[in-house]
């Protein structure tokens, strides 16, 4: 009721050459304020700011600063916090329109805090778990590292054992022979070795070689866990706290139609058809946002991936995805899109880019 008070005021056109009923958005009994004159093709905006040409009028398009001329179309609802913004013109409708719009907009505002706030709490514990991880790993290097030292010290001392007893073995060899060479001299009987001690030079010869490979299985396992501590630190790949980690490898699907798209972060991408199982490559992680306006590290450097080299087109093209993600409470593929051929985009929801406030999101440093 408050919109159709205001229409009644909204252009000043001569009463008396009105043609009824041109005018949409209008009640009938205002219909001759914005019906077009036989003569007068100017009319005033309500604010008195400037004439138009009555053509203007529902053309969809705000000319005067209110969208005063706009009662019928959708451009008018595009002007209403600048409405709100200008208590001078149309006060009374705008003032409920804009009870309305903050209402809607007060809530839409406190279901998209809400998000980002669970989000970001969801968030630091992907960061969190990061850093268990990143402990975990230190200690497992120095475990590794103390315990190949200790193999190699075990396989150094049973080198020294079995060294003295094959130099006793060989020196008993020795004087049996000399004793054969020498019938005229009497010696007393020199017995050879029993069974059992050649057996424990076996016995040595094993466990030296055994400790060796333990000493190198030991480094290599070190080696493996000093190479996953670089990888976690490397802040380009997994995120500037780490937050990635949690969630690498997971595996989004979509199902839409005929088609189940599905990526696994940080590793492949494909379409799979629900009518027989077929799956086409969509490419395999290549990097971050490569936008040249984005720094790397950057918030926005997280907002986006790459897959590229997939299965190519009939084009000669090969099919690639672009991954947008914006903050969710799950790891999802929301919608895919097409936008030219053989390349697709992927809009994807994670907690890992609900940062604290709505800045932090749209930041391009560091």
């Amino acid at each position: 009721m408050l919109r159709q008070l205001l229409l009644l005021s909204v252009l000043s056109i001569p009463l008396a050459h009105a043609n009824v009923g041109d005018a949409h958005g209008v009640v009938l009994e205002a219909q001759h304020l914005f019906s077009e004159p036989d003569s007068v093709q100017i009319s005033t905006c309500v604010d008195g700011s400037k004439e138009i040409p009555f053509k203007t009028v529902n053309s969809g398009r705000c000319d005067c600063s209110a969208g005063t001329d706009e009662p019928g179309t959708g451009a008018y609802l595009d002007t209403t916090q600048e409405c709100c913004n200008r208590p001078e013109g149309c006060s009374e409708v705008c003032s409920a329109k804009c009870i309305r719009s903050e209402e809607t907009r007060g809530k839409n505002q406190d279901a998209e805090q809400n998000i980002r706030k669970k989000g970001f709490e969801m968030r630091s514990k992907y960061i969190a778990s990061a850093r268990s991880l990143e402990d975990t790993l230190k200690r497992a290097v120095v475990r590794s590292q103390n315990a190949a030292a200790g193999k190699e010290q075990q396989a150094s001392h049973l080198k020294h054992i079995i060294t003295i007893m094959e130099s006793t073995e060989k020196m008993l060899d020795l004087v049996l022979g000399i004793r054969g060479q020498s019938a005229e001299v009497s010696l007393d009987p020199i017995a050879k070795p029993a069974p059992s001690e050649d057996t424990a030079l076996v016995r040595a010869r094993e466990a030296f070689k055994k400790a060796q490979r333990d000493a190198i299985t030991l480094k290599d396992f070190a080696g493996m866990y000093e190479r996953m501590l670089d990888e976690q630190s490397n802040t380009t790949m997994y995120g500037r706290d780490g937050e990635w980690l949690e969630v690498r490898f997971s595996r989004l699907t979509k199902d839409i139609g005929d088609y189940t798209y599905q990526v696994t972060l940080f590793g492949k991408a494909a379409r799979i058809s629900n009518n027989g199982g077929e799956i086409l490559s969509l490419g395999k992680f290549a990097s971050w946002n490569p936008d040249t306006d984005v720094t790397e590290g950057s918030s926005k450097y997280y907002q986006k991936q790459m897959y590229t080299n997939g299965t190519q087109c009939w084009n000669g093209v090969h099919r690639s995805v672009q991954l947008k993600f914006e903050c969710g409470l799950e790891n999802a593929i929301l919608s895919v899109e097409e936008p030219e051929e053989c390349r697709y985009v992927f809009m994807c929801t994670s907690p890992a880019v609900c940062f604290q406030s709505e800045e932090d999101e749209t930041d391009k440093g560091l």
